[in-house]
């Protein structure tokens, strides 16, 4: 089974995917701009200059996870 965390605050996160699988993560503004895209496996850091309401929207093979945060820099 997948099972995948997310930590964000401010402008840094954190994302961890407890399966060997390839992930990617996307993260859009409300609107539905794409701000950020990216593949990785196991935990992935990342920062990010945006300042708003995003949607983090990460997916591999067995899970998927979405969630609402305020970035600030």
């Amino acid at each position: 089974m997948g099972y995948l965390n997310i930590k964000y605050y401010h402008n840094k996160g954190v994302i961890k995917s407890y399966n060997k699988l390839p992930s990617v993560i996307n993260i859009y503004t409300v609107s539905g701009q794409l701000l950020y895209k990216n593949t990785f496996k196991n935990t992935y850091n990342f920062s990010l200059d945006y300042k708003g309401l995003i949607l983090i929207d990460v997916v591999n093979d067995n899970s998927v996870l979405t969630k609402k945060y305020i970035s600030s820099n």
